[in-house]
């Protein structure tokens, strides 16, 4: 097995990914068939491992390929993709959500944006109108 974080990022960090092989292709396929393994007190889920780069994300305009101290393009907010930073951004709830929230019994977060009032910067600049997501959402259909 190998973590696929540093021993150090091990320390500071509560779940990490790791790589196995296993020497029978056919048991491989079975495995990742039932799709999770009990491992490490739990069951964890298990995909098949693909060997490629981490994507390098700006942290000033989230776009691709840069980092923060190269990037030449204006400051973006991650969350709602205006000319301004995170720390900067406005949370909005709107009533809509609030009520149905309330209706529903669920819990209501203060200070949390409705998921329809995030605008990720890379998807409308895309084109997109799948947008209502932050700027690094792991599952953002640009990056993807």
């Amino acid at each position: 097995p190998r973590w696929l974080r540093t021993p150090d990022e091990l320390h500071h960090t509560m779940h990490s990914s790791i790589v196995f092989a296993v020497d029978d292709e056919e048991i491989a396929r079975s495995l990742l068939k039932i799709g999770k393994l009990a491992a490490f007190s739990r069951f964890c889920m298990l995909r098949p491992f693909q060997d490629h780069p981490p994507v390098l994300q700006c942290t000033n305009c989230w776009g691709w390929d840069h980092k923060a101290n190269n990037c030449k393009v204006l400051t973006r907010c991650q969350l709602c993709s205006e000319t301004h930073s995170e720390d900067q951004h406005k949370t909005v709830q709107c009533e809509w959500c609030m009520e149905l929230l309330q209706t529903n019994g669920d819990t209501v977060m203060q200070g949390m944006d409705c998921t329809h009032n995030l605008k990720c910067a890379n998807c409308a600049l895309a084109g997109r109108t799948d947008y209502n997501h932050a700027a690094d959402a792991r599952r953002c259909p640009t990056c993807l």
